[in-house]
């Protein structure tokens, strides 16, 4: 043990509190720490003006005297948890982060707390999500929560793939199978299920047969939206097996011949969100014509928080008196770094203007929702072309810059091209999202 009296000289309070901690300098209290009862002394006046549980802990009619046994937590842990106090600065890592989570929750060291949930957000990959999701719903960090959801509705094939996932808590799983939205085919979604119904049979040593892991599944496996599967993905893999009763066979297979029946158990609606509309701009009929044969127009945009890009809502061209054909609409979304391509497509709608009576706006349906992530910049482009004529287009008024619909704020931006579109004027009416729900 180190003591001289000298130490103290030219040193910073926590560079003093670290030197007495690792020293073990005028210790007052011993704890014993984990199952191998390993002793780390401490000074019972850092703690108890760090943490209201070891304020308790040592002041009052029942304050602990001796050695104080705590059993629930790791030595190195408790370590950390105690650099913390002492330096504010610890190591947290990928193999502790849940540990250190649980004792800033025992210790109500909000400070802590935030640091670890830091750590996680900071981490979280496709890799990670999953792990990621069960330490943020056994701590009740909904941020955090919600970004793992957003990671694995986007990535779900990588996400559920990964060892971490038939581990997962009932609930953890059900979020999952509950979710709105997932960007795969639903047999991704069975699979991982039967997946992580076997492991629950492993780890209770129970016989592995179909009715075994439908009795661990029980409600789950009516969040799986069978209807929506291939059909002979589900003739051959399926009901051929003991998972699922006769009558729900008969009905899925109804459900393949009629898309809207009413009686299936099982929901046959694709996993894409309710679409959130965000006008940043009024009609406005008697603004000037231009007339073109093709047209390339940007806009920037920016979201408050995770969710998707479901639809562009663009104002239509425009006829007098011509015959114009079909036009040829091309939308491209791309990050705020300019070059990594995040969708093509093109959109549902073929604009065919000799029909009469067309409306003013048309919504561009993306077949896929498009993730977007929170204050990440994106720009769409829009790109049309006619072989032959030429049209115009009707324009908005009342433009603005931000719109908040439904706990989102978008804000949109002029973008970093010579287009005409900017954040008071152009093509664009304005877009719909969609939010993630898993409840």
């Amino acid at each position: 043990m180190e003591d001289n009296n000298h130490w103290q000289i030219g040193k910073s309070v926590l560079e003093r509190n670290e030197h007495m901690l690792t020293n073990q300098v005028m210790c007052d209290v011993t704890f014993i720490v984990g199952q191998d009862r390993s002793p780390i002394k401490a000074h019972r006046y850092m703690l108890a003006s760090s943490s209201p549980v070891f304020f308790n802990m040592f002041n009052g009619a029942v304050a602990e005297k001796g050695d104080v046994r705590i059993p629930d937590i790791k030595a190195d842990v408790f370590s950390e948890l105690l650099q913390f106090i002492y330096t504010e600065e610890n190591d947290i890592t990928n193999e502790n982060i849940h540990d250190m989570i649980y004792v800033a929750d025992k210790y109500m060291m909000d400070e802590l707390k935030v640091k670890c949930d830091l750590f996680l957000k900071m981490k979280m990959n496709e890799t990670t999500a999953v792990s990621i999701l069960h330490t943020a719903h056994s701590f009740e960090l909904e941020e955090t929560l919600d970004k793992a959801m957003f990671i694995i509705s986007c990535k779900p094939e990588e996400c559920l793939s990964s060892p971490e996932f038939i581990h997962l808590s009932r609930q953890c799983v059900e979020m999952i199978l509950n979710c709105n939205i997932m960007i795969c085919q639903e047999e991704v979604l069975y699979e991982a299920a039967m997946r992580w119904g076997r492991h629950q049979l492993e780890q209770n040593n129970q016989e592995m047969n179909d009715k075994n892991i439908r009795d661990e599944l029980g409600d789950l496996i009516l969040r799986i939206r069978f209807p929506l599967m291939k059909q002979d993905y589900f003739s051959r893999q399926i009901s051929t097996r003991d998972i699922l009763t006769k009558d729900e066979i008969v009905q899925i297979f109804q459900s393949f011949n009629d898309q809207q029946l009413t009686n299936c158990i099982f929901r046959i609606e694709k996993r894409h969100p309710e679409p959130i509309s965000f006008f940043r701009c009024e009609v406005n009929n008697n603004r000037a014509a231009r007339w073109i044969t093709k047209c390339e127009d940007d806009l920037a945009f920016k979201v408050d928080r995770d969710c998707f890009l479901k639809s562009v809502i663009l104002f239509t061209p425009r006829v007098m008196g011509k015959t114009v054909p079909e036009i040829d609409l091309n939308i491209v979304i791309k990050s705020n770094d300019g070059t990594k391509q995040i969708s093509i497509t093109k959109c549902m709608e073929i604009l065919d203007l000799r029909t009469p009576n067309k409306s003013v706006t048309v919504t561009n349906v993306f077949s896929i929702p498009i993730p977007v992530k929170k204050e990440i910049r994106y720009t769409i482009r829009l790109m049309c072309a006619s072989p032959e004529n030429y049209y115009f287009f009707i324009t908005g008024k009342n433009y603005r810059p931000t719109v908040t619909e439904d706990g989102i704020t978008v804000t949109f931006l002029k973008a970093n091209t010579d287009t005409e579109t900017d954040i008071s004027r152009g093509q664009y009416q304005g877009i719909e999202l969609g939010k993630l729900e898993y409840t």
